[in-house]
């Protein structure tokens, strides 16, 4: 099926969070003065820029202990 929208316009996704990273979420949005979904949107954006691939084991990145931040 092709994308009918057109390219480079925003798009709206849906995640599963743990309970540990939604309250991490919401921490970071109230202290930076903005939205959940504005501060889930800048991360991801950030993210997607220094990690452009992801290998190896998906559990440990899930996994939110203080050994697994960066």
């Amino acid at each position: 099926m092709r994308e009918t929208k057109a390219p480079g316009r925003p798009k709206s996704i849906s995640v599963v969070l743990t309970a540990e990273a939604n309250q991490r979420l919401s921490d970071a949005a109230k202290k930076a003065g903005r939205s959940r979904q504005l501060e889930a949107m800048l991360r991801m954006h950030d993210h997607l820029k220094k990690f452009p691939e992801i290998n190896g084991d998906y559990w440990e990145i899930t996994s939110m202990t203080e050994n697994s931040e960066m």
